[in-house]
């Protein structure tokens, strides 16, 4: 486990995490202005394949709004968290 990365109200942001099988799953954040919430999960094979993607967007009252979902190439544009 890496939790070096990115901090939040003081608390350290999880970075990324290495699975048994080596593959990774990494994590982003928005900085201040973006209140620092969630920004990107991706997951990545010993290859350095993408498997799987999720960015998160958000609307101004903090609610998130958008996300896009990558999974093994495929690409689908969500509005909202009831989208799933």
């Amino acid at each position: 486990m890496n939790d070096t990365a990115g901090k939040s109200y003081g608390d350290t942001r999880l970075a990324s995490v290495l699975s048994p099988n080596n593959q990774v799953a990494a994590f982003s954040y928005y900085g201040n202005t973006g209140d620092e919430r969630l920004k990107q999960i991706s997951s990545v094979n010993n290859s350095g394949n993408v498997l799987n993607q999720n960015n998160y967007g958000y609307d101004p009252a903090g609610v998130n709004g958008k996300i896009k979902l990558i999974h093994f190439g495929t690409v689908k544009n969500l509005k909202s968290r009831s989208d799933y």
